[in-house]
């Protein structure tokens, strides 16, 4: 194999295969980049839960395939001049990088042993590359972290109804996104926690198409030069319709950037461990109330509109500041369940996302 490929040509593609990369990985060859050149140049990597391949439309000087050490190589490429002009050839396992007068050797693992990712897909949709990266965005956050409901240490994707949805929730507050398709479909995936973080990482806010192909098992994103594989999880995710089917009081409309400060100034008095705010809701008044075992006490009175009754109901403060924070308008809706047991949260302007926030009790 060999290779003469400018810096800026490699180091783009090379970034997102990189990351991929599980430094900690029991199998040596994981912790390797599989180096396909032909009519152009297939960069691949994998942790068998999560695959990236990158190609670059460069022919190769000679075609054949290599298996370098990941983070050398890396670092080896990221550490050369912008204006480098780098030559890559392969001879059995060695091989040599050059760049000017730099020259290096690198031991590599022989490519046959490079375990292939088999991702068989049943479904396929198209949508613009700024609605997904959107929806992981409004929704991630929520996610539940090595929670025994391994279901919810993920993100639902939802077709129905020629929509696309994305929900993510740990149990204790929900993220809920929706988009108008144009596809017929129906299904339910869940995308592990780790392959939302990656794929979110490799999209813009682009309008160009982006292609979605999943089955029950795996999910294949086409981004431009970039294929994403990932394994799904296997079980069904809840119900999240039934936290929307509720009455709830009149909605309160409120300055987005006060209530957020004005929670996170209260949170510096609220119990550390739990995190606590009480909020009550009086007329036109919002005030929100908090103290901790030295009895420090925290009170910040606000006025809202829309609201005409008395309500006394506590949340976790950074639950309420994470939906807020995710809110673009000036001003956001929050609407309270008559039976007091979600809080619904919503952006004035923009009705694709809300959030639902559970109270908890002091």
């Amino acid at each position: 194999m060999k290779i003469t490929i400018h810096k800026d040509q490699l180091i783009g593609p090379l970034t997102p295969v990189f990351n991929v990369i599980d430094k900690r990985a029991s199998m040596p060859i994981l912790s390797h980049i599989y180096i396909e050149a032909g009519e152009q140049i297939t960069l691949t990597a994998t942790d068998l839960e999560i695959q990236i391949k990158a190609q670059i439309d460069i022919q190769a000087d000679q075609h054949g395939t290599a298996c370098l050490p990941a983070e050398k190589f890396f670092n080896i490429i990221k550490s050369l001049p912008p204006d480098a002009k780098i030559k890559i050839s392969t001879t059995d396992e060695k091989t040599i990088i050059t760049a000017g007068r730099s020259r290096f050797t690198l031991n590599g693992l022989p490519s046959s042993n490079y375990p292939e990712f088999l991702c068989q897909t049943e479904h396929q949709i198209t949508l613009p590359e700024a609605v997904l990266k959107k929806s992981l965005e409004k929704t991630q956050f929520c996610m539940a972290v090595l929670d025994a409901r391994y279901y919810l240490n993920g993100l639902l994707i939802n077709i129905a109804d020629r929509q696309y949805q994305t929900v993510a929730s740990d149990g204790h507050r929900l993220a809920f996104f929706k988009s108008d398709i144009d596809s017929d479909i129906q299904t339910r995936i869940i995308l592990p926690s780790k392959s939302v973080q990656q794929l979110f990482k490799l999209i813009d806010t682009s309008d160009n198409l982006i292609t979605l192909q999943f089955s029950r098992t795996h999910c294949i994103v086409q981004c431009q030069n970039i294929e994403f594989s990932s394994k799904l999880i296997d079980a069904n995710y809840p119900d999240f319709s039934k936290v929307f089917a509720k009455d709830f009081h009149p909605e309160i409309q409120i300055d987005t950037d006060q209530l957020k400060t004005a929670l996170q100034r209260a949170a510096i008095l609220s119990n550390q461990q739990l995190r606590g705010l009480r909020l009550s809701l009086d007329q036109s008044e919002l005030t929100i109330r908090s103290n901790n075992l030295e009895a420090d006490e925290a009170e910040e009175p606000l006025e809202i509109d829309g609201f005409n009754s008395q309500l006394d109901i506590c949340f976790k403060s950074n639950y309420l500041i994470d939906a807020l924070s995710h809110i673009d308008s000036i001003k956001a809706n929050l609407k309270i369940a008559s039976d007091e047991s979600t809080c619904l949260v919503q952006d004035t302007l923009d009705d694709s996302f809300e959030f639902i926030v559970m109270p908890m009790r002091l």
